[in-house]
């Protein structure tokens, strides 16, 4: 099967071409320009600026909550 094939509901993954934008991109460059790099399994979090990106209605928040629905982002300690 060719990777453009893949669905959630089928394979359990899915390619979402052009995801972001080069302009939400950046954003996301810059909210992470203070974490570490080059080490596997860095947690992010405590970093105000991905909230508005990883929510629902955010850039990359959006392609979760268009299949999983728009609570699938919110958990202990992170109330939606």
């Amino acid at each position: 099967m060719r990777p453009e094939g893949l669905t959630v509901g089928n394979e359990g993954a899915q390619i979402f071409k052009a995801a972001l934008s080069m302009k939400q991109l950046t954003a996301l460059e810059g909210a992470l320009a203070g974490q570490p790099r080059g080490d596997a399994g860095v947690r992010l979090f405590g970093i105000p600026k991905l909230r508005p990106i990883l929510s629902p209605a955010g850039s990359a928040g959006q392609i979760p909550a268009s299949i999983l629905g728009p609570g699938c982002l919110a958990g202990p300690g992170n109330p939606l």
